[in-house]
């Protein structure tokens, strides 16, 4: 179930009080800026700030949970140059209909069951905020890399093949 965080100051503090006050990490999150700060600052620069305090913060905003940013202007948002924002890492959704459906039930008591596996998926979830999540990143990218290359040698190495065959 997505909470919502409403967003009122564009300051380091504020931001980094607020993943830890609202547990940003725990359960999937969606954050609104109000209109008072979107008239102060430019939308470029919130959310940078954002991103900034959530890397300095350690938090990655799609793990464990995801953390989105509802604009509703997100398509045809642009920096100061008139080209359109490009996101890092924070994902940015312009409507409440387009947050995953599978966070998106209806509360109910836990079977007894449902309560034993709760308890494991906390206790991992501990563990997994002990990661650091831009090393698992780079690794997986430069295996990714090696299977593509190693994927090109052996395309390589069946195409002599054919050509020995004939």
């Amino acid at each position: 179930m997505f909470r919502e965080i409403e967003i009122h100051q564009n300051d380091q503090n504020y931001f980094d009080e607020l993943w830890i006050k609202n547990k940003i990490g725990e359960s999937p999150h969606y954050i609104t800026i109000s209109s008072i700060l979107l008239k102060k600052y430019p939308i470029e620069d919130i959310i940078t700030e954002i991103e900034n305090s959530l890397h300095r913060c350690k938090i990655n905003p799609n793990f464990p949970y995801p953390l989105y940013l509802l604009h509703p202007q997100a398509g045809c948002t642009r920096n100061h140059a008139g080209h359109p924002l490009q996101m890092r890492t924070l994902p940015i959704i312009y409507s409440i209909e387009n947050l995953p459906k599978h966070y998106i039930f209806k509360n109910r008591i836990p079977t007894n069951r449902e309560k034993a596996i709760l308890q494991k998926v906390s206790m991992l979830r501990q563990m997994l905020r002990s990661f650091s999540y831009d090393e698992i990143f780079d690794q997986i990218i430069k295996i990714k890399k090696m299977q593509r290359d190693y994927s090109q040698v052996l395309r390589e190495i069946d195409y002599y093949q054919q050509i020995l065959k004939k």
